[in-house]
């Protein structure tokens, strides 16, 4: 497939014959030092899914997924389709808040007579630390 790919055919075949700036063939497969080139493709979509919401790791976000497969890997405009793929996920938007804060706590009022308001704190039993 890389030698098909639109971003890098031209690299693909100067790095075939032998080494090219910083990328070189290494049984078959490209790397850019010691990252692995991963062509646009249904294996591209694959191992996002795998980072982002497989056994290991559990719907981490757009940033941390693209950080975690920047570690070993190497694709151009990664970014765009792991937020492609992430941002309609079901899972958090059921599971995540979106919402903003509403801002600083403010104090209740001050009541003037006894019993106007009855307030009852019903925490038990928490741990020390």
């Amino acid at each position: 497939m890389y030698a098909n790919d639109k971003d890098f055919r031209g690299i693909f075949e100067k790095s075939s014959q032998h080494g090219h700036g910083l990328f070189h063939l290494e049984g078959g497969f490209l790397f850019k030092r010691l990252w692995l080139y991963i062509v646009k493709s249904g294996f591209r979509v694959l191992l996002i899914q795998e980072l982002y919401g497989g056994a290991l790791v559990s719907h981490f976000g757009i940033e941390k997924t693209c950080s975690m497969i920047k570690e070993h890997y190497y694709a151009p405009k990664i970014s765009g389709d792991v937020e492609h793929l992430v941002k309609p996920c079901s899972t958090c938007q059921f599971a995540k808040s979106h919402v903003l804060h509403q801002g600083l706590c403010s104090p209740l009022p001050i009541r003037l007579a006894p019993w106007e308001d009855v307030s009852l704190d019903l925490i038990t039993s928490l741990s020390r630390t």
